[in-house]
């Protein structure tokens, strides 16, 4: 299986006037939550809805601060539960709800390839 990234648009869902940034996000389509630095997250107006904890890719858990924000990949949208990631960590875009092969089927193939750089953003896999 590769590693493939995407282009891919964040915003606010519950801002009137909600402006969005474009992340090259890393698609892993096992992974049920989406992760974004927290910084990009504070900027967008982002709220920290509760903390979750997560398994990392060296099988270690940690908690994190978790909002909502509203993703759009290619012409299709939704919103997901986001963490609020340290800085440095790759853009991760989840697919929740069975969602992984709309996800594939979207993605820009020329990005394939790369390799993440911390475990949070290899989407919990050794």
């Amino acid at each position: 299986m590769g590693v493939t990234f995407a282009k891919v648009r964040v915003s606010n869902p519950r801002g009137a006037r909600a402006r969005a940034v474009e992340l090259d996000f890393l698609i892993d389509t096992g992974a049920i939550t989406s992760v974004v630095p927290a910084s990009v997250l504070r900027k967008l107006g982002i709220e920290r809805l509760e903390r979750q904890e997560v398994t990392l890719a060296d099988r270690t858990k940690q908690a994190y601060a978790v909002g909502e924000a509203f993703f759009k990949l290619g012409q299709k949208g939704g919103t997901s539960k986001v963490i609020f990631a340290p800085e440095g960590v790759t853009p991760l875009l989840g697919a929740p709800h069975g969602e992984s092969r709309d996800a594939r089927a979207d993605v820009d193939p020329p990005h394939a390839g790369r390799r993440c750089s911390h475990g949070l953003s290899c989407g919990g896999r050794p």
